[in-house]
């Protein structure tokens, strides 16, 4: 298992991140780690969340008709996936890019 740390705000909004995560892959990364996206609180750190029910607004592609949620469901949507193995038991597959 080697873990990419994919830090939200120096990926951007949620529609910038595909690359980011074709290039760990590419670079023999299998584990995608993401820091917090929720709403920060009066530090702006993302380690200080306002809300574990409100996204980050920075993160939020205004240009996108879908909401914010659905933004970060598209990138999860095209992020790894589970598959069953020959065992019947859930497996993880490799980043995108690695499939």
């Amino acid at each position: 298992m080697i873990v990419y740390n994919l830090f939200p705000l120096l990926a951007g909004r949620f529609s910038a991140w595909a690359p980011h995560i074709e290039r760990a892959a590419a670079m023999g990364f299998d584990w995608l780690f993401v820091n917090a996206v929720h709403r920060p609180g009066a530090s702006g750190s993302v380690y200080s969340i306002a809300s574990y029910f409100a996204l980050n607004p920075a993160l939020i592609d205004p240009a996108d008709p879908q909401s914010g949620e659905d933004q970060l469901r598209s990138v999860i949507a095209g992020g790894p996936r589970s598959r069953p193995s020959a065992d019947g038991r859930s497996r993880d597959r490799p980043l995108r890019g690695r499939l």
